[in-house]
């Protein structure tokens, strides 16, 4: 079907078209992985495919803005409903997806849907070429395996990306294994203000402790406090 309206219709039309039909059929609250399925497929939403469809800047905005409202309410229901068997979907829209909070969404998704049956695809998953997909992985493994799983996420300790490493150390925070000190302590110097802002609490939190760090402080403030 998707397939079908991208010929027929141009990219970025044919979207808007998708979008319309999974509301006006309700098929998130008929079939909610079914939803993330046909939503993950859709064609990017680029300048060059706007420019394609004849679709101006601020419609380009409002095609963003319902593509992310009909994933968050379908990774929603599968969390509240905690429906199995979704975890395909789940990690195919970690994979096209940047904005914070889907990804932590996916994370909450995964949790609830995954199961045993899915250990292979999550360990998969942390070989992802695609940040959100391995943090989603590791959330999934986490809540599946436990402590089984510390020592491959404990591996992402050493990622590429910062996210992912928070993500591992948080999982490893849970699962009571000190490993996430190293974690959380390393990201402290992170680049990025959120990280080193969500590595501080979490910390404070795992340890019970205040200590005198800012994250907004700049490199050289950090290191003397």
């Amino acid at each position: 079907a998707v397939q079908f309206l991208l010929k027929e219709q141009g990219a970025l039309t044919a979207n808007r078209t998708l979008y319309d039909g999974v509301r006006e059929l309700s098929l998130i609250d008929r079939d909610a992985p079914a939803a993330l399925a046909l939503i993950a497929q859709a064609e990017p939403h680029t300048a060059a495919a706007a420019e394609q469809s004849n679709i101006s800047e601020g419609d380009l905005s409002s095609l963003h803005s319902q593509r992310d409202g009909l994933l968050f309410t379908a990774l929603y229901k599968i969390r509240k409903d905690k429906i199995a068997g979704a975890a395909k979907e789940v990690l195919a829209t970690a994979a096209v997806i940047t904005n914070p909070n889907l990804i932590n969404a996916a994370r909450h998704a995964i949790a609830a849907t995954a199961g045993e049956d899915d250990i292979q695809r999550l360990t998969e998953s942390l070989g992802s070429e695609i940040a959100a997909t391995r943090v989603v992985a590791v959330a999934g493994l986490a809540k599946v395996q436990g402590s089984e799983a510390a020592d491959r996420i404990a591996d992402r300790l050493k990622d590429e990306d910062n996210e992912v490493q928070l993500a591992a150390s948080i999982a490893l925070a849970n699962l009571g294994d000190r490993r996430s000190l190293v974690g959380l302590g390393k990201l402290l110097d992170s680049d990025e203000l959120q990280i080193r802002s969500r590595s501080a609490s979490a910390l404070r939190k795992l340890t019970g402790k205040r200590f005198n760090y800012s994250a907004y402080k700049d490199p050289e403030a950090r290191a003397e406090g």
